[in-house]
C-alpha cells in the first residue's frame, strides 16, 4: 500500500504543478513577439486608415484599389504569420481589426477631411509610394527575431 501512495501522490503532485502552470500561463504577459506585433500592427493601421481616408476624399477613383490592395497585403502578413506558427486566434484578431473594410466603417466628414489631408500630405507619400507593404517586411523581421 505505501508504493501507491507515493505513485498517487507524485501523480496528484504533477496534476497540480500542471494546473499551477496553465493558471500562471493564462495570467502571464503577451509574449515579446505578439506584443511587437500588435505595436507595429497599430502604427500601420493607424497610416493605413489616414490613407484610405484622405483617398476617399481626394482621390476617390482610387479607393476600391487601395481597399484590395490593402487587404491583399494583410493576405501576405497573414502567410508570414502561420509560417511562423502563431496561433489562429493572433492572427485572425490582428487582420480582422486591419481589414478594409473595418477602417473605413466610420462615416467621413469630407470638408473636414479634405482640409485636414491638404494641410498635412503625408497620407499622399504613403499611397504613392507603396508603403503600406512596409507591414509585411516590418511582420517578416518580427516573426524572424531580428525586432
Amino acid at each position: 500500500m505505501h508504493v501507491w501512495s507515493r505513485r498517487y501522490l507524485g501523480i496528484a503532485a504533477g496534476v497540480l504543478a500542471a494546473c499551477a502552470a496553465a493558471a500562471a500561463s493564462a495570467q502571464a504577459p503577451i509574449p515579446e513577439r505578439e506584443a511587437a506585433l500588435r505595436a507595429a500592427f497599430a502604427r500601420h493601421v493607424a497610416d493605413e486608415t489616414r490613407t484610405l481616408t484622405c483617398v476617399a476624399v481626394m482621390q476617390p477613383e482610387h479607393l476600391e484599389g487601395a481597399k484590395t490592395g490593402w487587404n491583399e497585403i494583410l493576405g501576405l502578413t497573414a502567410e508570414v504569420l502561420e509560417r511562423g506558427r502563431f496561433p489562429k486566434v493572433t492572427i485572425a484578431t490582428l487582420l480582422s481589426n486591419a481589414q478594409a473594410e473595418t477602417l473605413m466603417r466610420e462615416p467621413i466628414d469630407a470638408e473636414r477631411t479634405r482640409a485636414s489631408c491638404l494641410a498635412d500630405k503625408a497620407w499622399e507619400q504613403h499611397f504613392n509610394k507603396f508603403m503600406s507593404y512596409h507591414l509585411v517586411g516590418d511582420v517578416r523581421e518580427i516573426v524572424e527575431g531580428h525586432r
